[in-house]
């Protein structure tokens, strides 16, 4: 269901409510990152002072081509440019004095190893070759399978949700009941079919509410008992404000609903509960801190995938 076929389903709009509608995080504003992302990604540079004529390096985005070469991402710096930018099929750049390929090191699909990586390494110098440039691995094969074996233990140990349950003691939840007030509180349906809070200036949802069971999206007639509201610590900007507001957020919805707001364990979400979350929540920061991973960053979206 998405946001215009609820409201065709409801008979009406829905907007957030002035005194009920959350705060916003305090965010730095939003500057997209661009990689290559060495802390996530095997990176290959074609290095060398011949320039890389433009269509030759068009040629790695070929469909064709780009498969052979393992489907790398292509970023490119032209004559007097400083950043790095993705090679895209429309640029008409004349040449390029820089180019970098790169392979995240962990995918939904597997990780890099360093066979593999020696095999791109391969490929990747054949091309470089027939430039007249060299290709320099970052890191070396070897290496970058140790750092795929590491990145693939962080993915799981610190993939991690903080949530909150309302649950009703009804056969089944009164959904339309559900949407009208999380919408007060400013929650929206997305496009996916799940209910997301959202904040201008951040690209994914900071809040969202899924059902407790059957589908991960809502469905008008869907015969649930009760909603999960959360977040992924990882993929969130400011964990700690997110916290603050999922409790907010919980706690103003359950108030509308006459329901109870139940931690992950089924118990009262009361302050004393509320304390030992946020207690667990700086262990887990404090992790991602000695990792050198920002929850947030470009970095860690790629490798948890929000």
């Amino acid at each position: 269901m998405n946001e215009q076929q609820l409201f065709a389903y409801l008979g009406k709009q829905l907007e957030p409510d002035g005194d009920s509608a959350l705060a916003p995080l305090r965010l730095a504003p939003w500057k997209p990152e661009t990689g290559p992302y060495h802390k996530v990604q095997f990176v290959i540079e074609i290095a060398g002072s011949n320039l890389i004529p433009g269509d030759r390096a068009r040629e790695l985005l070929e469909p064709t081509v780009r498969a052979s070469f393992g489907e790398p991402e292509v970023y490119v710096m032209a004559p007097g440019e400083r950043r790095w930018r993705p090679l895209w099929s429309g640029d008409n750049s004349m040449t390029f004095d820089s180019m970098a390929l790169a392979w995240d090191f962990v995918t939904s699909s597997g990780k890099l190893t360093a066979a593999s990586a020696s095999e791109l390494w391969k490929r990747a110098e054949q091309y470089a070759s027939a430039l007249g440039r060299r290709a320099f691995p970052l890191p070396p094969p070897e290496d970058a399978a140790k750092a795929a074996d590491n990145l693939e233990q962080v993915r799981d140990a610190l993939d991690i949700g903080v949530d909150v349950l309302l649950r009703t003691l009804e056969p089944r939840l009164d959904l339309t009941a559900l949407v009208v007030a999380a919408y007060e509180v400013g929650f929206r349906m997305g496009s996916s079919g799940v209910l997301e809070w959202r904040q201008s200036g951040w690209p994914e949802p900071l809040l969202t509410i899924l059902p407790d069971e059957g589908d991960e999206v809502f469905g008008v007639d869907a015969p649930i008992r009760g909603v999960d509201i959360g977040f992924t610590v990882p993929c969130s900007p400011d964990p700690e404000q997110s916290l603050e507001r999922l409790f907010t957020a919980a706690e103003r919805i359950g108030a509308k609903m006459d329901l109870p707001v139940l931690t992950e364990e089924g118990e009262p979400l009361s302050e004393s509960a509320k304390s030992n979350i946020r207690k667990m929540l700086a262990a887990a920061l404090d992790t991602f801190d000695r990792i050198q991973l920002k929850p947030g960053s470009a970095e860690a979206l790629r490798l948890f995938e929000p």
